[in-house]
């Protein structure tokens, strides 16, 4: 299984896993993606289609994105690109830069909460969400959409589930 791996963006892909590198990248990665520290095995700067994913985990076909700086002056890119993954069969969590230095323990906790979901859907097994979950919504094709933002909010993403 390739999960759309893209050999062309290969030596871009580790140019940017080696070079520019953002602090929360570097952070998340050593805090809780590297050496399956979550129970899932995530690989960096992955090329996916034609782009290039910050976090990816092929089991669960997750992609982890941590919006910086450049992704405020390109908001229909993203969600175009966001679209085009999805519309692929992934799942994609993103959290803003601030978000992942600043508040890393919601951070984890919500990719526990993912993970734990998305194996649990492999299972078909219902899981309740943790009690702090913030903001983010499910889809009818089983899509995790997740945006930890600067705002506290309370929101059931699965509001069919009792």
């Amino acid at each position: 299984m390739n999960n759309h791996y893209n050999k062309t963006l290969r030596e871009y892909a580790h140019e940017l896993r080696n070079e520019t590198v953002s602090r929360a990248e570097k952070y998340i990665w050593k805090a809780a993606l590297r050496r399956n520290q979550l129970g899932a095995k995530f690989k960096r700067q992955r090329p996916i289609d034609r782009f290039i994913v910050d976090f990816f985990c092929a089991e669960l076909k997750l992609i982890i994105e941590i919006d910086g700086n450049s992704h405020y002056s390109k908001p229909d890119y993203d969600e175009y690109r966001q679209n085009r993954l999805i519309s692929l069969g992934y799942t994609m969590l993103r959290f803003e830069e601030g978000v992942v230095l600043n508040r890393f323990p919601e951070v984890y906790e919500r990719l526990m909460y993912a993970i734990g979901v998305l194996k649990v859907d492999i299972i078909s097994s219902p899981l309740p969400p943790p009690e702090s979950f913030l903001s983010g919504r499910r889809s009818k094709g089983g899509e995790i959409i997740h945006r930890v933002e600067n705002e506290h909010r309370s929101y059931n993403p699965f509001p069919n589930r009792s």
